[in-house]
């Protein structure tokens, strides 16, 4: 069995037999991270790895049209990519963009 909304209740998912997620790649590192600290037994880590991820996964997870505009944009962010809309595609504003930028920051860039 398999979730994901962007690793919303990761940890909670695979504590009740969820074997994975399917994830965007904009914190994909981070839930890769938690999700090997989970299945290590190593869960103050898995708490930590999962907490560093959360502002960023609920900021994009508000619905489909902001995922789909702000969360390619903290991929973007973090994989150094410039990110281009297509029509109809909800356009972002100001403050979202700022937004994005201050979670990108917190979280860094892939390594």
């Amino acid at each position: 069995m398999f979730n994901g909304r962007a690793g919303l209740e990761l940890l909670e998912n695979l504590r009740i037999g969820c074997h994975g997620l399917i994830l965007a790649p904009d914190s994909i590192d981070y839930a890769v991270r938690a999700y090997e600290f989970f299945s290590d037994g190593w869960d103050e880590h898995a708490e930590e790895a999962y907490r560093q991820m959360l502002p960023a996964v609920v900021f994009t997870m508000q619905g489909i049209e902001t995922l789909l505009c702000y969360g390619k944009r903290l991929f973007g962010e973090r994989a150094g990519l410039t990110i281009h809309d297509r029509s109809p595609a909800m356009r972002p504003t100001a403050v979202g963009l700022e937004m994005t930028r201050r979670y990108a920051a917190a979280m860094g860039g892939f390594s």
